[in-house]
């Protein structure tokens, strides 16, 4: 268990000292990049798709919708009341008087990822034909405001 090997590594880690100093020097709290940018690290796991991007490592702030006509919806995850999958409907997002509708094919997994706030972008078809070469297929995107 993570909690386990955690609490154990913190139990070890000052053995062979006779004070309660931490092994290293502490370094100043200030932040070396601005809070919205990440430095790019080797473990970064980043899936690129035709429609969609996923970076399952980190959780993010908001996702990036593009529509059609270079439209674009920033949706700050915070701000999503809930996330409706309907087989016949697609994907809905609720989000105050906003409602996002994302039609298309096999979008059950789209809704899974944007409730573990890992899709960073969504990309409608340009063409709005479904070739069935990708995985997700995003054929419509339509934002409603009440």
């Amino acid at each position: 268990m993570k909690t386990d090997k955690l609490a154990q590594t913190w139990k070890n880690r000052n053995s062979g000292k006779s004070s309660d100093q931490p092994n290293e020097e502490l370094k100043p709290l200030a932040f070396q990049e601005p809070a919205n940018e990440t430095a790019p690290t080797q473990n970064h796991n980043v899936i690129q798709r035709k429609h969609f991007e996923l970076d399952e490592e980190h959780k993010l702030s908001s996702v990036k919708i593009m529509l059609k006509g270079g439209n674009r919806i920033y949706q700050p995850y915070i701000g999503i009341s809930f996330i409706e999958f309907d087989t016949e409907r697609g994907v809905t997002i609720y989000s105050g008087k906003r409602k996002i509708n994302i039609e298309g094919r096999n979008l059950e997994t789209l809704a899974d990822h944007l409730s573990d706030l890992t899709v960073d972008w969504i990309q409608e078809s340009l063409t709005g034909k479904d070739d069935k070469k990708t995985e997700i297929f995003i054929e419509k995107i339509t934002s409603y405001a009440e």
